[in-house]
């Protein structure tokens, strides 16, 4: 996502006419811990859901610019997909399907015998 539209809106306030009016130039000038609880294009309260998955803003899609498929879905955060679930890139962790295995067993609490 490219976010090169002008921001109308601040994304920490929703005050408008926002410093820096560029998306990753604001992040920069106010620093990456501010969250975005306003989308800077429509002005509109983002909720707490959306906040939490994407607290810096930048899966908002500025409504003036075209949505582009992903280039590759096997590279999108270095995992790629299985059929079994996703896998990390780079090999399974040694010893997790047995601490695994482990901890379901001891979170498994027998019936007591009538």
């Amino acid at each position: 996502m490219q976010q090169q539209a002008l921001m109308k809106f601040d994304p920490a306030t929703g005050e408008t006419k926002p410093y820096p009016s560029h998306a990753e130039q604001w992040r920069e000038w106010h620093g990456y811990g501010t969250a975005w609880l306003f989308n800077p294009w429509t002005g509109g309260r983002r909720s707490a859901v959306d906040v939490g998955a994407d607290v810096l803003g930048r899966l908002i899609q500025p409504p003036t610019e075209p949505l582009y498929a992903a280039q590759s879905a096997s590279n999108l955060c270095g995992q790629q997909q299985t059929q079994e679930g996703m896998t990390i890139r780079g090999g399974a962790i040694p010893g997790l399907r047995e601490m695994m295995a482990e901890q379901r067993q001891s979170r498994i609490t027998p019936m007591p015998s009538a």
